[in-house]
């Protein structure tokens, strides 16, 4: 998978990555190499980054690991750093929409969406094949009502498999070739 045309391949890559992960905008942007085990496959988004406080370990689809691959020879501290023209640190999190929304305008679509709707999306799509306790899972939410309770379930295996059908399905959507979606580690509920 490949997000194109943007005026800069850090961009494209910070929209990829939070396509392909399901993550918010400043969980993207905020990344630091550090988070990464290239020998796991997994990003462990820090509890200080996220939105519940909790420490996230996202599977890494083989598109995310090729890209990441490749922009960790730029080295630095940052996976996604500000412009060298800027002082020091990570894109911004505000910046991530605005180039979504530039980048669907030069693809001739009339329409702003932002970086959370692509998180609804993922979520809608690992809610419809694996249930609730999956999305739940993949979006790093908290389990409500009872499940709060009675479900302690993990759900690694099942959201490593759903990250994976997901990016399976994207790159099948982008290469225009037919969407096999393989339901690993299925559950429901």
């Amino acid at each position: 998978v490949r997000v194109g045309p943007l005026n800069s391949v850090a961009d494209a890559d910070a929209l990829l990555l939070a396509l392909l992960c399901g993550t918010r905008a400043e969980e993207t942007v905020s990344a630091r190499w550090t988070d990464f085990d290239f020998e796991t496959g997994t990003w462990t988004v820090p509890e200080t980054v996220t939105k519940s406080r909790r420490r996230h370990v996202v599977y890494l689809h083989d598109s995310a690991l090729t890209m990441l691959l490749e922009r960790a020879k730029e080295g630095g501290e940052w996976v996604f750093p500000l412009p060298r023209s800027k002082k020091v640190g990570h894109a911004r999190r505000d910046t991530l929409s605005k180039k979504l929304t530039q980048h669907l305008a030069a693809l001739g679509l009339d329409t702003a969406m932002t970086v959370h709707e692509c998180r609804h999306t993922v979520c809608t799509f690992v809610e419809r094949r694996w249930g609730a306790g999956v999305r739940q899972r993949v979006a790093n939410h908290a389990r409500e009502g009872l499940s709060a309770v009675y479900n302690h379930a993990s759900y690694d295996e099942e959201a490593e498999g759903a990250w994976k059908a997901w990016g399976d399905y994207l790159n099948a959507l982008a290469t225009g070739g037919d969407v096999v979606v393989k339901m690993e580690g299925r559950v429901r509920g």
